[in-house]
């Protein structure tokens, strides 16, 4: 018959058959003890595609070697591929229906020749994906545990930030930077007024997507960065015998050169940032600008109390000054 292709039984290992009907164009790629590849070509649009009639070992190294020897054949070869064989479960356990179900670990060395022998499609790349990815490797338990994991972990950083934000206005409460009610705490110690505000800008933030708030917090922390670049510069410049535990061996002009390449990259990720963020960060950076002289102007009309220990240091003093210059 010229419209069939045979590989003969070999010991325990049964034969394999593929037949076709007359008038398909098919032709033989190759052939071995385990599988039939056929090229099969569509007279009318000229398409053509590679045909895979397989029967895996029951043995599960000569399975693994059987998989990899396809796998190294598929990324050498280009054009589509349709695998055809008797498959009673693919990527999970849980496919199959009756009977005894297999080890997940058996099944590893399929998945990974479907993930690494098909084109990864960006697009399907989305958040949360990983859940997805965890179920093809390890079924539904992997990918309950990496939801479990990344939700308790942003909660935890969640907290973690709030806390040092919470903490940050108490201490500029704490120092007459604010009125005195941001410095109120709770019997536990905590900053709830703090705590109050700092969650009121996360369900302010909600409206945006993650990518958008990662974005903008980068954007505010550059514009912070440039505020103590100038900082720095100033401070050298008004307080140049100030008690400072490192020395930078760098003049005020060399200082500001050193500031002038990293400000330059600062603005190129500012430039790089779409609209929607900039203007929000923007809005954000204007708000705390204006925010300084309205609190003091606050301050100086007494319509809130204000107040600063007196266990705290102060910042101004000139007391710690060394005669020393560390400034040439």
């Amino acid at each position: 018959m010229d419209n069939v292709l045979v590989v003969d039984p070999s010991g325990i290992a049964g034969g394999l058959a593929i037949l076709w009907k007359r008038g398909l164009n098919v032709s033989l790629v190759r052939r071995s003890s385990f599988f039939i590849e056929v090229l099969l070509k569509d007279d009318e649009t000229n398409h053509e595609w590679h045909l895979i009639n397989l029967y895996a070992s029951s043995i599960d190294s000569v399975r693994k070697s059987q998989w990899e020897d396809l796998l190294r054949y598929r990324q050498q070869s280009n054009g589509d591929w349709v695998l055809w064989g008797d498959f009673n479960d693919i990527l999970w356990t849980d496919e199959k229906k009756g009977g005894r179900k297999r080890e997940v670990w058996s099944l590893k060395v399929f998945r990974d020749f479907v993930e690494r022998a098909i084109p990864v499609d960006r697009e399907l790349w989305t958040d949360g994906y990983f859940s997805d990815i965890a179920k093809m490797v390890g079924g539904v338990w992997l990918s309950i545990w990496i939801q479990g994991a990344a939700a308790m972990s942003n909660m935890g950083m969640f907290v973690t930030e709030m806390s040092s934000d919470s903490f940050q206005l108490l201490g500029m409460a704490e120092r007459g930077m604010l009125p005195e009610f941001f410095a109120t705490r709770s019997r536990y110690g905590t900053p709830l007024v703090g705590i109050l505000f700092s969650a009121s800008g996360v369900v302010m933030l909600s409206w945006m997507s993650f990518q958008e708030i990662v974005a903008a917090e980068n954007i505010l922390y550059c514009f912070g960065m440039i505020l103590e670049f100038i900082a720095f510069i100033v401070l050298r410049m008004k307080h140049p015998a100030a008690s400072r535990p490192y020395k930078i061996p760098l003049g005020t002009v060399g200082s500001v050169l050193m500031c002038i390449p990293p400000t330059i990259l600062i603005f190129v990720v500012l430039a790089l940032s779409s609209l929607k963020v900039m203007v929000v960060s923007l809005v954000a950076v204007v708000i705390g600008l204006v925010m300084q002289p309205c609190v003091k102007h606050v301050k100086r009309k007494r319509w809130f109390k204000f107040s600063e220990s007196d266990d705290l240091p102060d910042l101004h003093s000139t007391a710690q000054e060394d005669s020393e210059t560390f400034i040439e």
